[in-house]
């Protein structure tokens, strides 16, 4: 398997997963209604679930909803093409493909540790903006 074959696969869909996760979270903050299940001040059995719910109820009515599911439809495609190859992989090869995915997560985890604490400015246009705007 060549790794170097997928590497800018790899990396625009961990910059799509990113984006996506930011904005699923940023719902939250524009649209505090989501969290209407809180208001009593305590987190019950199936709150977690009424506001993750509300949440994509919302994200489905935004006009970059249907761009977002081709967008992952699309990926999904090349995430098959991946696997399919991967499975020729020799023990190496993954070895080098897990560090790599790993890095890739470590890099957006810290990001959005980051941007949540509020004390640092970030331009994300350095190497982790989604060419799929959200």
């Amino acid at each position: 398997m060549d790794l170097n074959k997928y590497k800018e696969f790899l990396k625009e869909s961990a910059q799509f997963q990113f984006s996506l996760t930011f904005k699923l979270q940023s719902i939250i903050t524009r649209k505090p209604e989501v969290l209407a299940s809180l208001e009593d001040g305590s987190i019950d059995p199936g709150d977690l679930e009424k506001i993750i719910k509300n949440i994509f109820d919302f994200l489905q009515t935004q006009p970059d909803y249907k761009e977002l599911v081709e967008k992952k439809k699309d990926l999904s495609k090349k995430w098959i093409e991946f696997y399919k190859e991967s499975l020729k992989a020799t023990p190496e090869e993954w070895r080098q493909f897990i560090e790599f995915e790993s890095k890739i997560s470590l890099k957006e985890s810290l990001l959005a540790l980051l941007i949540s604490s509020g004390q640092f400015k970030i331009n994300l246009g350095v190497d982790m903006q989604s060419k799929f705007k959200l």
